[in-house]
């Protein structure tokens, strides 16, 4: 799906990290929250979701130190905005249901080249203080090895990689093999919007449901592409994020903000049922 950025923001939103799918918003009150706030039960759920990055991380004495820069006056954010001070490094979400498989968006990994280049890290949230992941153990980076399954054809957007090494001292995820959900259904989201640090997206609900994607109003944005989506009644993961509406809009001092609408309005976040990807997960 392509990019839902007005013409009018192009040259103010320049600068602002590029990401392969459609962009995303907030519906109503801004749900996201760091994993250090939002309790226990995402707490162990995001253990196992990893941040998608790109390049060298060389390791010096068991760990790997990471370029990291905060998004706010990096990207020319009003100073308002949430997580301005926070850093943003990551290009898209991915998460563990398999001692070795990734589960991620197929316009993420979308060839064997971008597959040598990517890294799942693993711990990529912030502290409770305010730290930020900037220096990180080795164990916690991996990289891929093999695409089991790659597909990027409008809503059938999803892929399962293989990694260098099996996952240690992380859970697989669980993953709905149920069928269809139901509109209506609660869902929620873990995954690095903007690039930023792990965030939890809850408080959200199905819209619409077709035969191999679902709408909600998840507040997710780009970044966010193939997030674990899960159902709040059960923890398990009904869907990977794809797609949405607009993320940013320019305020009136010329700053960029958050692009917001209200809850049940805006164009939703499209997610690609776990129907598309369970026959490759064990």
């Amino acid at each position: 799906m392509m990019k839902k950025i007005f013409l009018p923001l192009l040259s103010a939103l320049a600068l602002l990290p590029s990401f392969a799918a459609a962009d995303r918003g907030v519906y109503g009150f801004d749900d996201r929250k760091d994993i250090f706030e939002a309790g226990p039960f995402y707490a162990k759920i995001a253990r196992s979701v990893a941040a998608v990055m790109s390049g060298d991380m060389p390791v010096e004495n068991g760990l790997v130190k990471l370029d990291l820069h905060a998004i706010g006056p990096a990207y020319s954010l009003c100073a308002s905005e949430r997580f301005y001070n926070q850093p943003a490094d990551s290009f898209c979400t991915a998460s563990l249901v398999g001692p070795d498989l990734m589960l991620t968006a197929g316009h993420c990994v979308s060839s064997a080249a971008s597959c040598r280049e990517q890294k799942f890290v693993f711990g990529y949230e912030m502290g409770p203080n305010g730290e930020w992941p900037a220096i990180l153990p080795a164990d916690n980076i991996y990289s891929c090895a093999e695409i089991i399954v790659s597909t990027n054809n409008g809503t059938v957007d999803y892929a399962v990689v293989r990694l260098d090494r099996p996952v240690t001292g992380r859970e697989p995820l669980q993953i709905d093999r149920s069928g269809l959900p139901s509109v209506g259904d609660g869902v929620f989201a873990i995954g690095t919007p903007l690039g930023l640090p792990l965030k939890i997206a809850d408080n959200a609900h199905i819209r619409t449901v077709g035969v191999d994607s679902f709408i909600s109003d998840l507040d997710t944005f780009g970044g966010n592409s193939g997030s674990p989506v899960f159902s709040a009644r059960n923890g398990l993961i009904i869907g990977v994020l794809i797609a949405g509406g607009q993320d940013l809009t320019v305020s009136p001092e010329n700053c960029v903000m958050t692009y917001t609408t209200p809850q049940n309005e805006g164009d939703g976040e499209w997610s690609a049922t776990s129907t598309q990807f369970v026959p490759f997960i064990p």
